[in-house]
């Protein structure tokens, strides 16, 4: 059944969902009229805005099993905390989950393994001053490297049960 959910100020580049909640990001600032800057969750009746948003465009989201959203992309900033690219909200607020200068380029996608470890690809070649070249690992503490990396920019990635990661 198709449910018309309003107007979007500009586009959805991506969506996640926890069974209750519907998560989109991407370049809009507001949808039915709603400020919400980049990000917006759906509660079943009503959108609903996460904090004050991005300062620039979401491209993806994903959600690890304990319910943290972990939105990439374009943005520097979620309301007026540095963020470099990427962001967790883990419910309530938004966080930085790296621990210095973040990513060098933009993260095009994000996904999550069954231990909770988050794999982010993207345009960019070094996280936390880290070589990682366009894909690399966050196991909730630091970020590392996939062995060398990859040669060129990465859009998309996927995790499957046994935890190969393909992109």
């Amino acid at each position: 059944i198709w449910t018309d959910l309003g107007t979007c100020s500009s586009m959805i580049n991506s969506m996640t969902s926890n069974n209750y909640d519907l998560f989109a990001g991407g370049g809009f600032d507001s949808i039915n009229g709603i400020s919400c800057n980049g990000i917006i969750h759906w509660n079943g009746s009503q959108w609903m805005a996460f904090g004050n948003g991005t300062n620039d465009v979401i491209y993806c989201l994903t959600q690890d099993s304990l319910g943290n959203i972990y939105s990439g992309g374009y943005f520097t900033y979620t309301g007026s905390i540095h963020k470099n690219h990427i962001a967790k909200w883990n419910g309530f607020s938004w966080s930085a989950i790296t621990l210095g200068s973040g990513f060098n380029g933009n993260v095009f996608d994000v996904a999550c393994d069954k231990f909770n470890n988050l794999y982010a690809v993207g345009d960019f070649t070094s996280v936390d001053g880290i070589p990682v070249n366009h894909i690399a690992k966050y196991n909730g503490a630091n970020w590392d490297s996939l062995s060398s990396g990859v040669s060129d920019n990465v859009f998309s990635i996927a995790i499957d049960t046994s935890g190969n990661v393909y992109c």
